[in-house]
């Protein structure tokens, strides 16, 4: 490892001090291993152009803070520390004589304020679930089935019917009042006949 950044290091001498040209054939070949010469002509231009550039850099001088030929105002102008410490215990006194401050009298006799602490105690209501048990009576009905003697004759009634409206209604059924307006199947235009299916 620390063989090849020695060899990175001569190369990158080699390139700050000397063109390719200027190299002799041994370091040439050296070069040529690692990088092509046009990399190396490349490189050699970065590293002499931005030299050059710096040189043109350190012949600028930066523009001053602070510029002395500005136009005096009162917050533009500077004052010496001392005169803004008064000017800041100057604005205390005078919050000091608006709003003077209050003292606390305690009382002398031995007496001194405790804190007391209470508790709240929250109250939680729980709902609880009430079923009710509705008993419902169930109706069974059961068939029996009485034999009656040869001799014995039961109570017969004669058959009613039941809801039968009170009026005596009759409907008049006559051909006149009930014509026949419907078609017969077979003149059905629209029907199909089945295959017969053997």
């Amino acid at each position: 490892m620390k063989k090849k950044e020695a060899l990175e290091s001569w190369i990158t001498d080699l390139i700050e001090n000397k063109d390719f040209n200027e190299l002799s054939t041994l370091e040439q070949n050296h070069v040529l291993e690692h990088i092509t010469a046009e990399d190396y002509a490349l490189e050699r231009a970065i590293i002499v152009e931005s030299k050059q550039l710096f040189l043109l850099a350190d012949d600028y001088e930066p523009k001053q803070w602070l510029n002395e030929n500005r136009s005096g105002g009162f917050l533009s102008a500077t004052i010496p520390l001392y005169q803004a410490l008064l000017a800041i215990a100057a604005v205390f006194l005078l919050l000091y004589i608006v709003f003077p401050f209050t003292r606390v009298v305690t009382e002398e006799n031995g007496s001194h304020l405790t804190a007391q602490v209470d508790t709240l105690w929250l109250e939680t209501i729980r709902y609880d679930t009430v079923e009710v048990v509705l008993e419902k009576e169930v109706v069974k009905e059961k068939i029996v089935y009485v034999s009656q003697a040869a001799g014995q004759v039961g109570n017969k009634e004669k058959p009613r019917l039941f809801n039968v409206p009170p009026s005596n209604f009759k409907p008049d059924l006559n051909a006149i009042n009930f014509p026949n307006k419907g078609f017969s199947l077979k003149d059905d235009s629209m029907r199909i006949s089945l295959p017969n299916v053997n």
